[in-house]
């Protein structure tokens, strides 16, 4: 267990190295993301300047029930570090559609939500091309249709940039 782990941490170093030595503006990402409020599933990033624009989407649909998650971020870099993270504050809405509950005759019932939040992250420097964002804050959760609740939020994502 100790060799996977020291191997991880050296791999992670490495990757560390590399990204120090990058000074490459990418405007592209394509990755994975979960979040309350910034979706989950796939996900699309497009950069501009110190501004990313994110788009996260998740269908899933059978037979027995339907389930889908669509959401968008505007991600605004506040500090640079050269070499291994950078602050950054997102506000993000996530709407999500989810057809696998049932009423007391067995019907399926339909729920539509909307979640918008706000809060600051961490974008982590993993290789040159790769970076893992950790964001937090508040959101209004159910904001249609259902009774609406301010709660923490967090989201995370991992991006490989070109």
């Amino acid at each position: 267990m100790e060799k996977i782990f020291l191997f991880f941490i050296l791999i992670f170093f490495t990757a560390r190295l590399q990204a120090a030595n990058s000074n490459t503006e990418y405007k592209h990402g394509i990755g994975v993301a979960a979040g309350f409020v910034t979706g989950y599933g796939l996900s699309y990033r497009f950069l501009n300047g110190k501004t990313a624009y994110q788009i996260t989407f998740a269908p899933y649909v059978s037979a027995q029930f339907s389930l889908i998650s669509l959401g968008f971020a505007r991600i605004h870099t506040l500090y640079e570090a050269a070499d291994f993270a950078d602050l950054l504050y997102y506000i993000g809405v996530q709407g999500h559609y989810d057809s696998s509950s049932y009423d007391e005759f067995g019907r399926t019932v339909e729920k539509y939500r909307i979640n918008l939040g706000v809060g600051p992250g961490i974008r982590f420097k993993i290789s040159d091309h790769v970076r893992f964002d950790i964001m937090f804050g508040y959101a209004l959760y159910n904001t249609i249709g259902y009774p609406s609740s301010v709660n923490f939020t967090g989201e995370t994502a991992l991006f490989y940039y070109f």
